[in-house]
Protein backbone atom coordinates (compact mmCIF):
# COMPACT_ATOMS: atom_id res chain seq x y z
CA UNK A 1 0.00 0.00 0.00
CA UNK A 2 2.66 2.52 1.25
CA UNK A 3 4.12 2.21 -2.59
CA UNK A 4 1.47 2.57 -4.77
CA UNK A 5 1.26 5.94 -2.63
CA UNK A 6 4.39 6.88 -4.63
CA UNK A 7 3.25 6.88 -8.28
CA UNK A 8 -0.45 6.40 -7.96
CA UNK A 9 -3.25 8.72 -6.36
CA UNK A 10 -4.30 7.66 -2.59
CA UNK A 11 -6.23 4.49 -2.41
CA UNK A 12 -9.33 4.65 -0.97
CA UNK A 13 -10.51 2.36 1.58
CA UNK A 14 -14.80 1.12 1.11
CA UNK A 15 -17.54 2.83 2.77
CA UNK A 16 -18.53 -0.23 3.33
CA UNK A 17 -15.39 -0.84 6.06
CA UNK A 18 -14.59 0.24 8.94
CA UNK A 19 -10.68 1.57 8.73
CA UNK A 20 -9.62 2.76 12.26
CA UNK A 21 -6.64 5.14 12.40
CA UNK A 22 -2.91 4.25 12.30
CA UNK A 23 -2.02 5.30 15.75
CA UNK A 24 0.37 8.62 14.93
CA UNK A 25 3.96 8.93 17.46
CA UNK A 26 7.38 10.04 16.30
CA UNK A 27 8.92 6.43 17.14
CA UNK A 28 10.61 7.76 19.84
CA UNK A 29 12.16 10.80 18.30
CA UNK A 30 11.88 14.12 20.14
CA UNK A 31 10.63 15.81 16.28
CA UNK A 32 10.53 14.40 13.17
CA UNK A 33 10.38 16.82 10.39
CA UNK A 34 9.34 16.62 6.52
CA UNK A 35 11.45 19.22 4.36
CA UNK A 36 9.31 19.97 1.33
CA UNK A 37 9.16 23.33 -1.10
CA UNK A 38 5.85 24.80 -0.78
CA UNK A 39 5.51 24.89 -4.54
CA UNK A 40 5.84 20.93 -4.17
CA UNK A 41 1.69 20.03 -2.83
CA UNK A 42 1.81 16.98 -4.95
CA UNK A 43 4.99 15.97 -2.97
CA UNK A 44 3.34 17.65 0.53
CA UNK A 45 0.05 15.43 0.04
CA UNK A 46 1.95 12.31 -1.14
CA UNK A 47 4.26 12.04 2.24
CA UNK A 48 1.70 13.44 4.62
CA UNK A 49 -0.40 10.67 3.28
CA UNK A 50 2.56 7.85 3.63
CA UNK A 51 3.72 9.05 6.64
CA UNK A 52 -0.28 9.00 8.12
CA UNK A 53 -0.28 5.14 6.58
CA UNK A 54 3.08 4.14 8.48
CA UNK A 55 2.01 5.96 11.74
CA UNK A 56 4.51 8.72 12.21
CA UNK A 57 3.54 11.74 12.98
CA UNK A 58 6.13 14.80 11.16
CA UNK A 59 6.51 18.54 11.42
CA UNK A 60 6.14 20.20 8.23
CA UNK A 61 9.13 22.39 7.20
CA UNK A 62 9.26 24.37 4.54
CA UNK A 63 12.48 24.16 1.98
CA UNK A 64 14.33 27.18 0.83
CA UNK A 65 13.18 26.97 -3.15
CA UNK A 66 17.30 27.33 -3.60
CA UNK A 67 15.64 28.02 -7.30
CA UNK A 68 13.84 31.16 -6.34
CA UNK A 69 17.85 32.70 -5.33
CA UNK A 70 19.67 35.24 -7.38
CA UNK A 71 23.59 35.26 -6.70
CA UNK A 72 22.88 38.08 -5.01
CA UNK A 73 20.83 36.16 -2.07
CA UNK A 74 23.40 33.50 -2.44
CA UNK A 75 26.25 36.03 -1.62
CA UNK A 76 24.54 37.67 1.06
CA UNK A 77 24.12 34.24 2.89
CA UNK A 78 27.45 33.91 3.02
CA UNK A 79 27.57 31.40 0.04
CA UNK A 80 31.19 30.72 -2.01
CA UNK A 81 31.96 27.27 -4.18
CA UNK A 82 34.68 25.91 -3.57
CA UNK A 83 37.10 26.40 -6.27
CA UNK A 84 37.06 23.45 -8.58
CA UNK A 85 34.39 21.67 -6.63
CA UNK A 86 32.46 19.37 -8.79
CA UNK A 87 29.67 17.03 -7.04
CA UNK A 88 30.78 13.93 -7.59
CA UNK A 89 27.58 12.54 -8.77
CA UNK A 90 27.09 14.43 -11.80
CA UNK A 91 30.50 15.96 -11.93
CA UNK A 92 29.28 19.46 -12.29
CA UNK A 93 29.05 22.59 -9.57
CA UNK A 94 26.42 22.73 -7.24
CA UNK A 95 22.84 23.86 -8.82
CA UNK A 96 20.74 26.70 -7.12
CA UNK A 97 18.52 23.51 -6.05
CA UNK A 98 21.12 21.95 -4.35
CA UNK A 99 22.00 24.90 -2.17
CA UNK A 100 18.59 25.35 -1.07
CA UNK A 101 18.51 21.98 -0.14
CA UNK A 102 21.78 22.19 2.22
CA UNK A 103 19.80 25.74 3.54
CA UNK A 104 16.79 23.75 4.29
CA UNK A 105 18.54 20.55 6.13
CA UNK A 106 20.95 23.59 7.89
CA UNK A 107 17.78 25.70 8.74
CA UNK A 108 16.50 22.60 10.19
CA UNK A 109 19.43 21.79 12.24
CA UNK A 110 19.42 25.17 13.88
CA UNK A 111 15.70 24.30 14.73
CA UNK A 112 17.11 21.28 16.38
CA UNK A 113 19.72 23.40 18.22
CA UNK A 114 17.29 25.88 19.17
CA UNK A 115 14.64 23.68 20.38
CA UNK A 116 17.11 21.45 22.53
CA UNK A 117 16.00 18.41 21.02
CA UNK A 118 18.42 15.60 21.77
CA UNK A 119 17.17 13.35 18.46
CA UNK A 120 15.09 14.52 15.55
CA UNK A 121 15.09 12.74 12.27
CA UNK A 122 14.90 14.76 8.93
CA UNK A 123 12.96 13.84 6.11
CA UNK A 124 12.85 15.09 2.43
CA UNK A 125 9.38 15.06 0.45
CA UNK A 126 11.00 12.84 -2.02
CA UNK A 127 12.25 9.79 0.17
CA UNK A 128 11.25 6.16 -0.70
CA UNK A 129 10.88 4.52 2.41
CA UNK A 130 12.14 0.77 2.23
CA UNK A 131 10.00 -2.35 3.48
CA UNK A 132 9.76 -2.28 6.96
CA UNK A 133 11.43 1.06 7.72
CA UNK A 134 9.48 1.67 10.71
CA UNK A 135 10.67 -1.36 12.69
CA UNK A 136 14.06 -1.44 10.98
CA UNK A 137 14.65 2.13 12.24
CA UNK A 138 13.27 1.33 15.65
CA UNK A 139 15.67 -1.87 15.62
CA UNK A 140 18.62 0.66 14.74
CA UNK A 141 17.71 3.45 17.17
CA UNK A 142 17.41 0.28 20.01
CA UNK A 143 20.74 -1.43 19.09
CA UNK A 144 22.39 2.45 19.31
CA UNK A 145 21.02 2.78 22.59
CA UNK A 146 22.00 0.05 24.14
CA UNK A 147 25.69 -0.10 22.96
CA UNK A 148 26.04 3.78 24.06
CA UNK A 149 27.07 4.89 20.89
CA UNK A 150 27.92 8.59 21.70
CA UNK A 151 26.13 10.44 18.29
CA UNK A 152 25.39 13.54 16.91
CA UNK A 153 24.61 12.60 13.39
CA UNK A 154 23.31 9.19 12.15
CA UNK A 155 22.71 9.58 7.79
CA UNK A 156 20.07 6.66 6.95
CA UNK A 157 19.54 7.13 3.47
CA UNK A 158 21.10 8.85 0.19
CA UNK A 159 20.53 9.19 -3.45
CA UNK A 160 22.71 6.28 -5.74
CA UNK A 161 26.33 6.80 -6.79
CA UNK A 162 25.76 4.73 -9.75
CA UNK A 163 23.28 4.76 -11.76
CA UNK A 164 24.12 2.07 -14.36
CA UNK A 165 25.41 -0.44 -12.24
CA UNK A 166 23.84 -1.43 -8.65
CA UNK A 167 26.10 -0.58 -5.95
Amino acid sequence: RIEALIDHPPLESSQYLHTPPTPQDRMGFDQIFLINLRRRLDRRDRMLRTLSAMGIEATLTDAVDGKALNSSQIKALGIEMLPGYKDPYSGRVLTRGEIGCFLSHHYTWTQVVEQGLRHALVLEDDVRFQPQFRSRLLSIMDSIDRTGLDWDLIYIGRKRMQVQQPE
